[in-house]
């Protein structure tokens, strides 16, 4: 029986304590479990050396509950989620268990018939859809905001301060958006942000925050953009270019997100080793000053080892060393370590792939003071749910493909179209990444044999945080109980691993989509629903045969764009863009992704699989990290739909015009290829007798088989 407690409200209570009988009976082993089923259930950091009895811990969050609760006038102002977040707080196994089988239902069966008949009101209940009148909440409304509540993800980030690199980019944009409305308790989200051009980083914040990203959420919650703190720094420069008054400003920060970095492939080696390298790695030095960082999640790609068929979740030895590699961009002149480029690479496609595999290792050499973890996507695309379906802002990778076949431009590209495409929707690959975060923070590893760093809970000049204000309380119920000595103490520690992490974000073992899919997608929305302002019939092809794919882009793209260039400017005509930079451009970007789309990769996820199999049921339902459950052809219908909305900024009364006007370039377009036809084979007819010969001897014998069909049938009717 647990402690009375005369100034509690008296329904509340004899609620509680039922519930916690009822639960007691049924679920003993819930009550007294094993140090590691214990700490794992709780998330704690510390390491105890015996069995703890949690019925008596349990029994004391209880009595200081009901304390708390003695003032209020009423159990029932209570919200729901405001209820069940103090329950969970204070009175962690009954939370769980009554959260189970609560979740859904109105505050008035939930805290007056359903704790004491619980059976039953899950049974009649089940299916509830709204509330009484006199309920507090929505059916869908509460289950929704009660599920985020009791997220342990989001409730992990509720009052922390986190650090994010490269969040003007597109990956960092979501990652700041997802922080401010999946997590909106999250006390503050720093950005390290340079001056551009005349913009200093505080205009480029606010520029940032009238992004459509956050469009949903400047009309629900606008207050949460005034979370995000610009930081003046540069990730060119040293220590990041921030002053000590910018890092003394992060000290509250838990969790550094860095991702930014060069997505240009083809970047001189010398700027690809500052900004993929050397920033990671001042960004870890600086981490250490922070005396509350909990983790550093490091976003790489699964392309830094493609020399190889198969990756695995693992730090792979380095393509180089980087000792050498540093003191050659710090020596060489540009146009020395240009021609040594190659040399460098070897095996790697670009120096994009070769640095990123060369900062992974480094990430390695240097871990140990604090958690680390390496996230590595795969081909980063639109959208899948937020903060809109099929939201994108550039044209790196696919996109570039959709706008140059929707435009007419793009009419070849060398591809093996049998192979998987990659692709991972940035907001899948983000919420990912918070999860991370949050589990690279919190996991400890009860191993005595695991390469560990260990500190008593009782030590000053803590490197981290070791323990939450709740975990405290823990271990101070658990002395208090049990009388322990100073020396008892001693065996409370914190453990952390030193081991790296990394995970595998992709689709292509869960949920492959293929480049031919990719291809008959692209052209029955890019005809059906055109882009504005279409040059030529959307259309095109991919290619197998590189040498066709090279003819096909020299008559279709090549010569068209000169001819295009050359009668304007003798008829003096100018042009908004030039067709021959145009096509140069294209051409580069298309080589680029060619070595993508002409091999195939298998990334091991065991991590990540194992990352989703751990989220709880409320955790889901506000982060999707599920693949498998991606429809490709409603996907690739809304990335397009969104390379047209935010990309190029067309609107819906667009539409028309732009269908009129493929309307007449696929009459033109066929005409043109007729014409073409024709014309080439009236050039053969010319210069051969052998093929004038067998071109009428065909067309004899067709005039004769069609002359035949036409006898039998005016013979029949």
């Amino acid at each position: 029986m647990l402690p009375n407690s005369s100034m509690a409200p008296a329904k509340l209570c004899q609620h509680l304590e039922t519930v916690h009988l009822e639960s007691k009976d049924k679920n003993k082993e819930f009550f007294v479990r094993k140090k590691e089923q214990l700490l794992e259930s709780q998330k704690n950091m510390m390491h105890v050396t015996q069995t703890i009895n949690e019925e008596a811990t349990e029994a004391h969050y209880l009595v200081s509950y009901r304390t708390t609760q003695a003032e209020m006038p009423s159990d029932k102002t209570t919200p729901l989620n405001v209820f069940w977040c103090r329950i969970r707080d204070e009175y962690p196994t009954l939370g769980k268990m009554a959260l189970n089988i609560f979740l859904p239902f109105s505050r008035k069966y939930l805290c007056e018939t359903g704790f004491s008949t619980y059976a039953a009101t899950k049974t009649k209940y089940r299916n509830r859809l709204d509330a009484e009148p006199d309920g507090v909440l929505n059916f869908r409304m509460a289950a929704r905001r009660a599920s985020r509540d009791c997220s342990e993800v989001v409730r992990y980030y509720e009052g922390r301060s986190v650090f994010v690199t490269g969040a003007t980019g597109f990956m960092g944009k979501v990652l700041v958006e997802r922080l401010l409305t999946a997590c909106p308790g999250i006390e503050k989200i720093y950005l390290l942000l340079r001056q551009k051009k005349d913009i200093n980083p505080e205009g480029r914040l606010q520029k940032l925050k009238q992004s459509m990203v956050f469009e949903k959420l400047r009309r629900s919650n606008p207050t949460q953009l005034d979370k995000l703190v610009a930081l003046w720094g540069d990730i060119t420069e040293p220590d990041l270019g921030l002053t000590r008054e910018a890092i003394s400003m992060m000290d509250s920060v838990s969790i550094v997100f860095h991702t930014a970095a060069t997505v240009k492939f083809d970047e001189e080696l010398s700027l690809a080793v500052k900004l993929n390298i050397l920033a990671p790695m001042m960004l870890m030095k600086i981490c250490k000053q922070l005396p509350n960082i909990e983790a550093f999640i490091h976003v790489s790609t699964c392309y830094g080892n493609c020399e190889l068929t198969e990756i695995e979740e693992k730090v792979y030895p380095p393509p180089g060393d980087l000792k050498s590699l540093l003191a050659a961009c710090e020596c060489l002149s540009p146009e020395m370590l240009h021609e040594l480029t190659d040399k460098f690479i070897g095996s790697k496609p670009n120096t994009y792939t070769y640095t990123k595999a060369m900062c992974e290792h480094a990430i390695l050499q240097n871990a140990g003071s604090y958690p680390i973890a390496i996230f590595r996507p795969s081909i980063v695309t639109a959208a899948l749910q937020h903060p809109m379906p099929g939201w994108v802002d550039n044209l790196n990778g696919p996109t570039g493909l959709i706008v140059g076949a929707g435009k007419g431009v793009l009419r070849s590209m060398h591809c093996t179209r049998n192979y998987v495409a990659d692709l991972i929707p940035v907001d899948v690959a983000i919420d990912a990444l918070i999860c991370v975060g949050y589990y690279t923070a919190t996991d400890s590893i009860f191993d005595e044999q695991t390469s560990v760093r260990v500190i008593r809970v009782s030590g000053h000049g803590r490197p981290w945080k070791l323990a939450t204000p709740k975990e405290s309380l823990f271990v101070a119920a658990h002395l208090r109980k049990n009388r322990l000595s100073d020396e008892r103490e001693s065996t409370l520690y914190c453990v952390r691993s030193l081991d790296v992490k990394v995970y595998n974000c992709s689709t292509g073992l869960s949920n492959p989509i293929k480049w031919k899919q990719i291809e008959t997608s692209m052209k029955t929305v890019l005809t059906s629903q055109p882009l504005d302002g279409a040059v030529w019939y959307p259309g095109g092809s991919l290619k197998n045969n590189k040498y066709l794919d090279w003819m096909c882009q020299f008559l279709f793209q090549t010569v068209p764009a000169y001819l295009i260039d050359y009668t304007t400017w003798l008829i003096g005509v100018k042009t908004r863009i030039s067709f021959i930079s145009l096509n140069k451009r294209m051409a580069t970007a298309m080589s680029v992704l060619t070595f993508f789309a002409t091999n195939q990769w298998r990334f091991r996820d065991e991590n990540y699989q194992a990352l989703k199999n751990r989220l709880s049921s409320a955790d889901r339902s506000v982060f999707n990290l599920e693949t498998r459950s991606i429809e490709w052809t409603t996907y690739m219908r809304n990335y397009i739909d969104g390379t047209r909305k935010y990309v190029l900024r067309e609107k819906e009364q667009d539409m028309e015009r732009a269908k009129r006007r493929v309307r007449w370039l696929y009459f033109l377009h066929y005409g043109v290829k007729t014409a073409v036809i024709l014309l080439f084979i009236r050039l053969i007819l010319h210069r051969s007798q052998t093929a004038r010969e067998i071109v009428y001897g065909a067309l004899r014998v067709l005039l004769t088989i069609f002359g035949n069909l036409s006898q039998k049938l005016s013979i029949t009717s």
